[in-house]
Formats: structure tokens, C-alpha cells, sequence
């Protein structure tokens, strides 16, 4: 792989798992737009192969794919770098060392611009998984019109947070399981969404009501 384009740098795409001095140096590419870096790092300060952006100058950036993200104090911190991100599309994995409080999730909700998020939860098979707290809060942008969520476990809490997203449209829910195979949304109103997918999960009892969901037509 050659140099990066100094002028020609709307897009940039990286397929390998470790990064180089190139794609550190993409980073820096002020006019960037896209960039889609598969199984690489982008958050935790401890990886191996960490890309770090503190010196970017990133404001056009719309789309961010598929990157890292493993539980880290600094994270919302370097999400706010990236103010106009407008699809995200992420790997939220597991660390050897889980996390002992309950307000892991990453904080989406300083995206204040993020359209569409693509979020899969990847375990990690070093440890117990169930070490590892139900987390207390989910932060996601108002902004929101599309939420696809694979491999998640789908408590209230998050159910919650999902509901109150004024603008959502679209929802899927992949090889996921509703705790306790149920999903209460009886009291709930999906104000917006007009799409609902449900694909390889486990749900057994499912409580609606009428304006549950008022306009949905998928």
C-alpha cells in the first residue's frame, strides 16, 4: 500500500487486523470523510495495535467502520473528537480484565450527529463472561433514525433507552437474547420506527399494545 493521498482523501479503507505508520498517519488527513479500518483498535490505550486520534483533525468525518472498542475509561473522550460522525458501525468486545462497575457501555450519546450505529457485543472466552456486571446505563444520540444490535443481551435498561429515541426508524435485533425470552413493551411507545427486524433470537412471550408501535409499517 502506497502513501495516503494528501488531496484525495475522502475515503480510506484498511482490511488488515494490525495498523501501520499509514493508517496512523490517515488519521491526520483533515478532509477525510470515510474510513472503514476492519479489526483494528481504536480506543484502548493498552492494545498492541492501538490507532489513536488525539492529534486528528477529523471534523468532516461521517463514517466510521468496523472498528474495536473494548471498555475503557478515555472512550467517550475520544468519541467527542469526532463531532460530525454521522454512521458508525463498531465491535464492542470483551477485555481480559472485565470491568467491576455497571456503566461500561460506551457513551454514544456525544454523538450528537450519529444517524446510524451498528454495534455488536463480541465475548471473549478467557474468562467468565458473567463476571462482568449488567451495565446500569445506555447512552445513545437522540439523533438516532437507525440502531442494528448483534449479540447483545437485551435487558430493560437498554430496551428503555431505545424506546426513548425520538427519531428511530429503523431497529434490528440479531442473534440476541431478551432476558428471560420476553419483551414487555406494552408501556412503551416507538414513536418513530417503522422498521422492526428480529433475527435469531430468543423471545417466547411478547407483551404490546396497540400504540406500542403507531408507525410501524415493517
Amino acid at each position: 500500500m502506497g502513501e495516503p493521498p494528501e488531496s484525495r482523501n475522502s475515503v480510506y479503507q484498511n482490511r488488515s487486523w494490525h495498523h501501520n505508520g499509514t493508517t496512523a498517519r490517515i488519521l491526520e488527513l483533515s478532509k477525510l470523510k470515510h474510513v472503514r479500518i476492519d479489526m483494528s483498535y481504536f480506543f484502548e490505550k493498552d492494545a498492541d495495535n492501538i490507532i489513536e486520534p488525539e492529534n486528528s483533525k477529523l471534523e468532516d468525518l461521517a463514517t466510521l467502520s468496523t472498528i474495536l472498542i473494548s471498555y475503557s475509561e478515555g472512550t467517550s473522550d475520544t468519541l467527542e473528537k469526532f463531532s460530525n460522525l454521522q454512521h458508525f458501525d463498531c465491535i464492542i468486545q470483551e477485555q481480559r480484565d472485565p470491568p467491576t462497575h455497571g456503566d461500561w457501555f460506551p457513551k454514544f450519546h456525544v454523538l450528537n450527529k450519529l444517524e446510524s450505529l451498528i454495534a455488536r457485543y463480541y465475548k471473549s472466552d478467557v474468562y467468565d463472561s458473567e463476571l462482568i456486571p449488567p451495565s446500569n446505563e445506555y447512552n445513545f444520540p437522540t439523533s438516532l433514525k437507525e440502531l442494528q444490535l448483534y449479540s447483545f443481551p437485551l435487558r430493560p435498561a437498554l430496551l428503555s433507552a431505545i424506546t426513548a429515541l425520538p427519531k428511530l426508524e429503523i431497529l434490528e435485533f440479531m442473534i440476541s437474547n431478551f432476558i428471560e425470552n420476553k419483551w414487555d413493551a406494552s408501556e412503551d411507545i416507538y414513536q418513530s420506527l417503522k422498521t422492526l427486524t428480529l433475527r435469531v433470537v430468543n423471545l417466547s412471550e411478547w407483551q404490546v399494545d396497540r400504540e406500542t408501535f403507531p408507525k410501524l409499517e415493517e
